[in-house]
């Protein structure tokens, strides 16, 4: 009985666990569009990034990275795709709740009761969302969006390492297409 009660433990831990690791990530494209003809792309320079200085420098040196691990190469003159970047951040608060209980009983009748604590954290919220133009015609053949949370006071460190984490699921699936093989 010990061991039911410890693997179901560990079930419920682990459920838990998985629950608080969302990441909100889409992503949509245009099928008709030949991914395997990108080589090179380029910024807008009309880009929305709501972060500070030191975060908006670090965060688009993360996605330079991102586009070259998927074997583009960054070219300011005559790009073949252009990249659209909008980032928000908004700080926000985070409830999670410690449930208590005690129940007793005896043979086939039972009592309890519970109580459930509020806990509270500050929290950052990103939204970020990254489109993909053909540098040719300005026509949107790639778009993803991911909406984030991660702790308020993150170290430089840990920003960066979220912007990694994040920036590899959204482009999990880039190249698009059944021809794209990188």
């Amino acid at each position: 009985m010990r061991n039911l009660f410890f693997f179901g433990m560990i079930a419920l831990s682990s459920l838990w666990l998985a629950s608080c690791a969302s990441n909100n990530v889409s992503y949509d494209y245009d099928k008709s569009f030949d991914f395997n003809q990108l080589k090179t792309y380029s910024y807008y320079t009309d880009n929305l990034i709501q972060l500070n200085q030191i975060d908006s420098v670090n965060f688009m040196r993360t996605l330079d990275g991102v586009l070259q691990s998927k074997g583009l190469i960054r070219k300011v003159l005559d790009p073949d795709v252009y990249v659209s970047v909008k980032v928000d951040n908004a700080a926000g608060s985070k409830t999670s709740t410690l449930g208590l209980g005690v129940g007793g009983g005896s043979g086939w009748l039972g009592v309890g009761t519970s109580i459930g604590i509020p806990i509270s954290s500050k929290v950052m919220n990103y939204a970020i969302q990254i489109d993909i133009d053909n540098a040719a015609n300005k026509q949107l053949i790639w778009t993803t969006r991911s909406d984030k949370t991660t702790s308020y006071n993150a170290s430089t460190d840990a920003k960066s390492g979220f912007y990694k984490t994040t920036l590899d699921v959204m482009f999990k699936n880039f190249p698009a297409g059944e021809k794209a093989v990188r």
